[in-house]
Order: C-alpha cells, then sequence, then structure tokens
C-alpha cells in the first residue's frame, strides 16, 4: 500500500539533438495522493495529482514548474531559474545552446562564427581571444607579427612569415633599404637597389670619374671619385708635390715634380752650392754651382 505521503522526484526533461535527452536538474518534491483523492486536484497545493505535470506548492511561473503546474522545459521561450537563457527553440550556434545555456567563445563549444574554441579568451596559443586560428595568413596582425595580407606569399609587401618586405621604389624605406625615391633608377643619389649612391659603394654612379670601393688617396681612384692628376693638390703616383695648379716656377713643376730655386739660400736636388744670391765671382754662381778661385 502506497504511503499517503510518499515523496517522489520529477525530473524535467528538456529539448534534445543528436538523439541525447538532456537532462536539467530540477528536483521538485510532491506528494501523491490516493486515485480517490484525484476528483479534488488542486494546481499549488504541494500534491502531484490528476493531469498535473509537476506542483511546487505555488503559482509562480519561472521555477521550472508554471503556475499551472506543467513542467517548464529549455525551449520554450520562457526562461526559467535554471536557465541561462531560452529563445524558444533547442539549437546550438545561436547564443543560447540546447541546454539553454549561454554560448560564447571560450566555453569549449565550437559555435557558429568560431574557427575554434579551447575553453579559453588567451591569445598565442594557437586559437585567439575572438576563437580565430592564430597564424600568419589569417588577415589579422597578431603578435610577433609585422602585417599579415590573408595570404602566405612574398613579394606583396607582406612575407610568408608575416614581416614587411621590402619593395625598391614603392616610397617606404623597409628592410634594408637605406632610401627609397619611388624609382628603380641610378645616379639620383638613391641606387636602383634602394641603398644611399655614394663615392666608395663600389658601384660607379654618373658624377664620379672612377670608383675602386673606398675613399682612400694614394691609389688609382681618389677620395672624391676623381681620377689623380697633377694640379689637384694631391701628391699621387709619381708626383713628387702637387700645389694644386700646373705652373711651373713656384717650386712645383707644371708635372708636379718638385723644382729647384737657386738662390734661396737652400741646396736642393741639382745644384753644388746656394749661397742665397744668383751672383756669380762669389764662390757661388749664378746657376747655383761652385765657382773654382784662379
Amino acid at each position: 500500500m502506497v504511503s499517503r505521503h510518499l515523496r517522489v522526484s520529477l525530473i524535467a526533461l528538456s529539448g534534445f539533438a543528436t538523439g541525447f535527452l538532456a537532462v536539467s536538474a530540477m528536483s521538485l518534491s510532491a506528494r501523491v495522493l490516493p486515485r480517490h483523492h484525484a476528483a479534488f486536484a488542486e494546481c499549488a497545493d504541494g500534491y502531484l495529482q490528476g493531469l498535473e505535470e509537476c506542483d511546487d506548492g505555488n503559482t509562480i511561473s519561472g521555477d521550472s514548474c508554471s503556475a499551472t503546474c506543467t513542467i517548464e522545459p529549455c525551449g520554450d521561450g520562457q526562461r526559467n531559474q535554471y536557465e541561462e537563457c531560452d529563445d524558444g527553440n533547442t539549437v546550438n550556434g545561436d547564443g543560447c545552446s540546447f541546454q539553454c545555456e549561454l554560448e560564447f567563445c571560450g566555453d569549449f563549444v565550437l559555435q557558429e562564427g568560431e574557427e575554434c574554441d579551447d575553453g579559453n579568451k588567451a591569445d598565442g596559443d594557437g586559437c585567439s581571444h575572438i576563437c580565430q586560428f592564430e597564424g600568419c595568413g589569417n588577415g589579422r596582425v597578431e603578435s610577433g607579427e609585422q602585417c599579415d595580407d590573408g595570404n602566405v606569399q612574398n613579394g606583396d609587401g607582406c612575407s610568408v612569415t608575416c614581416l614587411w618586405e621590402s619593395i625598391c621604389g614603392d616610397r617606404v624605406v623597409n628592410g634594408r633599404e637605406e632610401c627609397d625615391d619611388g624609382n628603380a633608377l641610378d645616379n639620383d643619389g638613391c641606387s636602383g637597389v634602394c641603398m644611399l649612391e655614394t663615392c666608395g659603394d663600389g658601384v660607379r654612379q654618373s658624377a664620379e670619374e672612377c670608383e675602386d670601393g673606398n675613399t682612400f688617396d694614394g691609389d688609382a681612384c681618389d677620395s672624391l671619385c676623381r681620377w689623380p692628376r697633377c694640379g689637384d693638390g694631391r701628391v699621387n703616383g709619381a708626383e713628387q708635390c702637387d700645389d694644386g695648379d700646373t705652373v711651373s716656377g713656384d717650386g712645383c713643376s707644371a708635372s708636379c715634380q718638385v723644382e729647384t730655386r737657386c738662390g734661396n739660400g737652400i741646396r736642393e736636388r741639382g745644384e753644388t752650392c746656394d749661397d742665397g744670391n744668383r751672383v756669380s765671382g762669389d764662390g757661388c754662381s749664378g746657376a747655383c754651382r761652385s765657382e773654382r778661385s784662379r
């Protein structure tokens, strides 16, 4: 014989997908009356009677047992206290799951619009904080990337490793470029490979007479990238002197050889004497030659 106050647990069945019953944890306590009391069934009296699906002793909806003593399931469009949401269906991917739980990035459930969901909102682990795959070529500039143009190709300004590429002639100085004047021409100060054009760079420009890759004097090409010549003010090659002109009679000849100056009091090459004058008969002739006494 059934006890008058037998307590039973009523489990509310929620909507289901893929053949599995999702059971939400609603445990309602009700007392079952003997069959001859069914005629006196009254919702909210705490007794499960007649056509009642549940009876939680009140006529308040939203607590999984409605005001009319019917079970409030997930998907009925009415959010009860055990549900995070209820959008009137039991479909995933619309913000409210088939179990009436809120769907969001980081909940470990792959929703519509998500490329991945690893259960967190951290970047740098392959799945970003907005649940999109991380990596070069996804069109989003992420940690360690300078650019991301949505592909993994070189030659389009953003490399296969998502770093800026140097494109000479784009007027943007990138990578190893020293300059970028918007063209790939030489002899305008910025070379065809976007390097500064200077004397000593090993590339002969139009304004240079020579280019030996250095800026030293005394070799075949001087520090200004000009051929060495007599009169340039630099002693080069076979020159004995270079006074910056090609005039003889000033101590350095027109061929940049040292000139002797008889009469300057200094015995120089080719002189046997120099007494500071160019008067003969005083022992040193006017040509700076020693005179024999008679």
